[in-house]
């Protein structure tokens, strides 16, 4: 969709990823939290699809629905 999501940088400490979204244009939109620990691998038009470690360090892939 054209829509731009830039990583905010984490100081040495914080755990809380936090995102930029800007419309193609350039107008920003708002900032979106996703959950310490999970890496973000995929952003679509309703979702972001992550990926995450258990205590037993095995990876789970995790869905999250974006509500506009």
């Amino acid at each position: 969709m054209g829509y731009l999501w830039v990583g905010r940088f984490r100081r040495p400490g914080e755990s809380q990823p936090e995102w930029l979204v800007f419309e193609p244009e350039g107008r920003w939109l708002g900032t979106v939290e996703t959950p310490p620990g999970v890496r973000v691998t995929e952003i679509g038009a309703e979702y972001v699809l992550g990926i995450d470690r258990d205590e037993l360090d095995i990876e789970r892939v995790l869905l999250y629905e974006l509500a506009r």
